[in-house]
């Protein structure tokens, strides 16, 4: 039987700034992908540091959303898989990452231009966001995980073991080589706080825990 926690007894988010947990998907954002992706930035609201990724990457963020993928957050795309539309603040933040993204196309690795600027660069600072903006930047990752799942017409709030896996994988992208070492760490994460103890709450308390 899955063991079922008290939110109380969560685990330190892996971001100084408070984030609202409201379903199974916050949890697996915050304490499985976000950890994944940065948790060994001392800040994680940079670009990434993998300067030598193929064709280039603008991935930013805790969650290291990449400006690609915020082109499928659209109205008609999510209305069509069932999510609630952006809200006023999310768009402007997408309109925001995505200005961001051409600027970090534009400066990565090019230290020799009269016009570099390095916090574009890669493991630069980017634009800086408000406070408010970054609770929105977890809004936008909720619901791309949404429609990643809804892809695959998979219940985000009700994902199977396998389920979560598939989603995980199709999160980091799709034919990498280190796809399954990737899901393999999240679900570490997800499975043990950062003392090495089982984490407080399963995302998806009636299903077995996925590893």
């Amino acid at each position: 039987m899955a063991e079922i926690f008290t939110m109380e007894q969560l685990p330190p988010a892996p971001v100084e700034e408070e984030v609202v947990v409201e379903s199974p998907v916050d949890l697996v954002l915050q304490r499985g992908i976000a950890p994944q992706e940065t948790g060994g930035e001392e800040d994680p609201w940079m670009r990434t540091n993998l300067k030598d990724t193929p064709g280039g990457s603008t991935a930013y963020g805790p969650l290291q959303i990449t400006g690609k993928t915020l082109d499928d957050l659209t109205d008609k795309q999510l209305k069509i898989k069932g999510i609630s539309k952006l809200s006023d603040e999310e768009k402007e933040l997408v309109t925001k990452l995505k200005q961001q993204a051409r600027l970090f196309a534009k400066h990565g690795n090019e230290q020799d231009k009269d016009w570099y600027k390095p916090r574009y660069d890669y493991g630069g600072t980017g634009d800086a966001l408000t406070e408010n903006e970054k609770k929105t930047y977890w809004k936008l990752g909720n619901k791309l995980f949404r429609l990643k799942a809804a892809y695959r017409n998979f219940n985000p709030d009700d994902l199977t073991p396998e389920e979560l896996s598939i989603v995980v994988g199709d999160w980091y992208g799709k034919d990498k080589e280190y796809t399954n070492e990737y899901i393999q760490g999240v679900l570490t994460h997800l499975s043990s706080s950062k003392t090495g103890g089982m984490i407080s709450r399963n995302p998806y308390p009636h299903n077995p825990r996925p590893i």
